[in-house]
């Protein structure tokens, strides 16, 4: 699935240490869509994804390739929205985010 809108936010880089001792971290992007309805979404980026996320610049249009996913836990659902590929507007065209042409 793609959001499309404009980025109005990088968050902070947040990292950790599962209770399996292995490293992780994430970060998370604030997106307004242009919808009439929910127009802001965090997008969040895990492991090495996360580097794709240096060179974004707020404010501008982009492109962001997700997968949404729902989980239950004691009888409550929570949603996740995890990115894995983003483009940026730069001039009239979409890049990644090694400034390849989309």
């Amino acid at each position: 699935m793609e959001i499309k809108g404009k980025l109005l936010k990088k968050l902070e880089i947040v990292e950790g240490t599962s209770k399996q001792g292995k490293e992780w971290r994430k970060q998370s992007l604030l997106v307004e869509q242009d919808t009439k309805f929910n127009k802001e979404v965090v997008i969040t980026f895990f492991g090495e994804h996360v580097d794709k996320l240096i060179d974004l610049v707020e404010d501008k249009d982009i492109e962001v390739d997700v997968f949404i996913h729902s989980r239950e836990f004691k009888g409550n659902y929570y949603h996740n929205i995890d990115g894995f590929n983003v483009r940026q507007k730069v001039s009239n065209e979409f890049v990644t985010s090694d400034n390849t042409p989309f």
